[in-house]
């Protein structure tokens, strides 16, 4: 259950996995839940201390969905009906959750043409 240190924002798998390598390269990798849907799509969980107003409206002008407030985030091993969800990453005893501010930069670096350049001239 989310609450005034934790939330979970939801996204399309794809931008999860773009954001995950990004926090993961900043040394702020979290756990990342994946839910059985179809397109798949992730929660990444967030730590909400300190949370500026806009973080908050870079993730929501994004259309992500921001659960807070008391929201119930379904973890693992939870059933729903579409199928079981899974930990992408799970967490450890290693593990802290990213703040929310540095998920909300994750965002604006890799949704920008050159987060998509850079990773295109790694591939090569």
């Amino acid at each position: 259950m989310t609450g005034p240190t934790l939330c979970g924002i939801e996204l399309p798998a794809d931008l999860a996995l773009d954001i995950h390598k990004f926090l993961r390269v900043h040394l702020l990798a979290g756990p990342v839940i994946e839910l059985p849907t179809v397109p798949r799509r992730h929660i990444v969980l967030a730590a909400t201390t300190g949370v500026s107003h806009n973080a908050m409206a870079t993730i929501r002008d994004h259309g992500l969905i921001v659960h807070t407030g008391g929201a119930r985030i379904p973890l693992p091993p939870t059933y729903l009906l579409t199928g079981p969800v899974r930990w992408f990453t799970a967490p450890s005893s290693r593990t802290t959750l990213p703040p929310l501010v540095a998920v909300s930069a994750a965002l604006r670096a890799v949704a920008s043409p050159r987060w998509h350049g850079a990773v295109s001239a790694l591939a090569s």
